[in-house]
């Protein structure tokens, strides 16, 4: 998926940032998946209100795209609980605040390698780098890990379930990343969820969803024509002794 353009972090959430212990370092981060809807509702279980709305926009996507009504009951049911139990191996958000229990560093090659993971970390890392970055990447790269016990966890969910569940689940992952982007009927479809969900009437209008996806919204993304622009900006109206003081100043808080 990441070939194509899609971060989808549908079992494993992968990064690549500052270490949190040491800003003058990139590193790579491993976390847990990142879950299509919010945690708090999945461990409710697949009969709560919350999972039902989100099990019927998980169906009327997969028809929108062609699959009947009975099929994609049958097979997204399966998707859903392959999903609420990814959630039940997930941290709550109440256990995620202690940042010193989400920093556990080490190296790709010191790694578990339980079953079903990649036989090699520094290669599946560098098979998701290959289409948007050239750096070389050894088994001896730092990586941060937010907790290894959901990484065992993981590994035996994976191991008892079948294939084709885990591949209908990430399948749902990717169209849902999608559902803003495509025509009007889906856009209805992610609306009608959206209200179930929060009680908003109706999204954005698309200009300003437009605006807002190329990065001159309230959020820079990594693809941003607003960093672009205050480039542009910044090149015009600050002076060069402007930009050495706010350097000095940056170098004497480090």
């Amino acid at each position: 998926m990441n070939t194509i353009g899609l971060g989808i972090n549908g079992l494993i959430s992968f990064t690549m940032g500052s270490d949190d212990k040491n800003s003058s370092w990139r590193v790579l981060g491993f976390d847990q998946a990142s879950l299509g809807t919010s945690r708090e509702y999945l461990i409710e279980g697949f009969d709560a209100q919350n999972v039902q709305h989100y099990f019927k926009y998980m169906v009327n996507s997969a028809i929108l795209l062609g699959a009947s009504e009975n099929s994609a009951r049958i097979e997204l049911k399966d998707s859903l609980l392959f999903e609420i139990a990814l959630a039940n191996i997930s941290k709550s958000k109440s256990e995620r605040r202690n940042a010193d229990l989400l920093y556990n560093p080490t190296t790709l090659d010191e790694l578990p390698h339980y079953d079903g993971f990649p036989p090699s970390w520094a290669s599946f890392v560098q098979t998701l780098l290959n289409e948007t970055d050239e750096t070389n990447v050894t088994g001896s790269d730092r990586v941060i890990v937010t907790s290894f016990e959901y990484f065992e966890d993981l590994s035996e969910l994976l191991n008892k379930t079948k294939p084709r569940i885990i591949a209908n689940y990430l399948g749902w992952q990717t169209v849902r990343s999608g559902m803003s982007s495509l025509n009007l009927e889906a856009l209805r479809i992610k609306e009608t969820y959206d209200k179930a969900i929060t009680g908003l009437e109706k999204t954005s209008p698309m200009w300003k969803r437009c605006v807002s996806t190329v990065g001159f919204g309230n959020t820079a993304g990594s693809f941003s024509l607003g960093i672009l622009a205050s480039s542009m900006y910044a090149k015009k109206f600050f002076k060069p002794e402007a930009k050495e003081a706010t350097l000095e100043m940056a170098s004497y808080l480090r």
